[in-house]
């Protein structure tokens, strides 16, 4: 490396490990749904349903029959333009006025009767967001990293923070062709060989909340990640990939230490470009 000087974040923070429980997993769930916790989903979704029912009577019917007209239109013309004749105009023609009247009418009842608005249960928000965000920290197969604010800080950034109890950055991780010692030990550990690298550390999902970005905070959390993993597994290697369109994240790797590496036999895995265009494979020994 250069003589380039570690970064101070400017907001005080915590880093730590996330435990797969389901706060724990809502904080990063959460964080990576633009900072919206499943009660908050909710409360949009009511909120926008309340602002649906004030509609007036006849701009629902009318929004209705607008999409009905669009949907009918578009089956019309396929039905009329790919059956090479067999539908004449005027049958196509019905066929636009039974899809549009279907159509455009159960989404007009539809819109009279505030359904057109979906409202999650708190159980279904979890599990979308679970899903959606947190599949492979749920199981275990991932181990995650969270960056919290620091109480003295939490105060400054309440509400937009206040669905992620703090959180502003995460990232996950998989530890990867280690020893069978480790993959008993560790559910991190990945049991499926990648090509000829060493033991090694794969970095995913690296986030950081747009409006915490250019604090240091990303680097805090890279220096974190890799005390840990030389700490508590047998790792060589830190790995990532990266689009080769994300300057900004290469630069970052870059003064980090990682440098453009070798995938050695795991080409299908890391985006070798015979494979997988635009993606660029990085590692750091530790």
């Amino acid at each position: 490396m250069s003589a380039f000087q570690k970064p101070t974040t400017k907001t005080p923070i915590q880093i730590q490990t996330v435990n797969p429980t389901k706060s724990d997993l809502m904080d990063v769930a959460s964080l990576r749904n633009n900072c919206t916790s499943p009660l908050q989903m909710i409360e949009n979704q009511l909120r926008q349903k309340q602002l649906k029912s004030q509609i007036p009577k006849s701009q629902s019917i009318f929004n209705g029959m607008k999409i009905g007209i669009i949907v009918g239109g578009a089956i019309a013309s396929i039905t009329f333009l790919n059956n090479d004749g067999g539908t004449s105009l005027s049958e196509a023609f019905q066929t636009f006025l039974v899809v549009t009247l279907a159509v455009g009418g159960m989404l007009s009842i539809n819109n009279l009767s505030g359904k057109n608005v979906f409202v999650y249960t708190e159980k279904e928000a979890i599990n979308r967001l679970t899903v959606d965000n947190v599949p492979f920290l749920k199981s275990g197969d991932d181990l995650g990293f969270c960056v919290r604010l620091s109480s003295s800080s939490k105060s400054t950034n309440n509400e937009r923070y206040s669905g992620t109890n703090g959180a502003v950055a995460c990232m996950d991780g998989q530890l990867r062709n280690t020893s069978p010692d480790y993959i008993s030990k560790y559910p991190f550990a990945s049991s499926k060989q990648y090509g000829r690298l060493p033991s090694h550390f794969h970095l995913k999902n690296m986030l950081v909340d747009d409006q915490m970005r250019r604090q240091g905070i990303a680097y805090q959390l890279l220096d974190h990640v890799e005390k840990y993993v030389k700490q508590n597994t047998d790792a060589d290697l830190l790995t990532l990939e990266v689009e080769d369109s994300n300057t900004g994240a290469i630069s970052l790797y870059e003064k980090f230490g990682f440098v453009e590496g070798d995938t050695m036999g795991a080409d299908r895995d890391y985006g070798s470009r015979f494979y997988v265009t635009g993606r660029t494979f990085m590692i750091k020994k530790i």
